[in-house]
């Protein structure tokens, strides 16, 4: 039985459903916006740091990859990981330079202090303390109260555990008579 996403994405049906809805996801045009509030509605912000956060979203969020890729590794992260986490690297003066969406399994959450830490050795991250202010953090569906995601692949793999367990019995019992 699938235990982990690697074994999943080893199942054709799970690569190709994965592949394809991150695909799509990914093709969605993404743009940073402020409200003008004397229209009441959200222009293109054009300030320097909006043109900026533009360019990181559409064209090439950080250097090893494009804004397409990175949005569809992101998906591909909610479904298989039920969590994923884009960084923002900023410079001195809190410009945003770069958007590294990190390695799965590198960042943990503290619901406590309500605070993360990065360890993640792909892309050379490492934070021990970074307030949630300072991380996006995109959840799957949570059962806890929205604190972390549920892998689809997991959720998945739970429920049809429960029902072959529940056919199992069914077929105990009535084969008993």
């Amino acid at each position: 039985w699938v235990s982990s996403a690697a074994a999943a994405m080893k199942v054709a049906a799970v690569y190709r459903a994965v592949n394809l809805i991150s695909s799509s996801a990914a093709v969605l045009s993404l743009q940073y916006k402020r409200k003008n509030r004397a229209k009441d509605y959200f222009v293109l912000d054009e300030t320097e740091g909006g043109r900026q956060l533009n360019y990181l979203l559409t064209v090439q969020p950080n250097r090893r990859m494009n804004a397409y890729t990175m949005r569809k590794y992101l998906v591909a992260q909610l479904l298989l990981q039920g969590n994923a986490f884009i960084y923002p690297i900023r410079s001195s003066m809190g410009k945003v330079l770069e958007l590294v969406l990190c390695s799965p399994g590198s960042v943990t959450y503290d619901v406590y202090t309500n605070t993360y830490a990065i360890a993640d050795t792909t892309n050379g991250i490492y934070e021990s303390v970074i307030d949630s202010e300072e991380i996006l953090h995109f959840k799957n569906m949570c059962n806890d109260g929205g604190y972390w995601g549920l892998s689809t692949i997991g959720f998945a793999a739970q429920t049809l555990s429960i029902a072959a367990t529940a056919d199992a019995e069914t077929l105990k019992r009535f084969g008993t008579g």
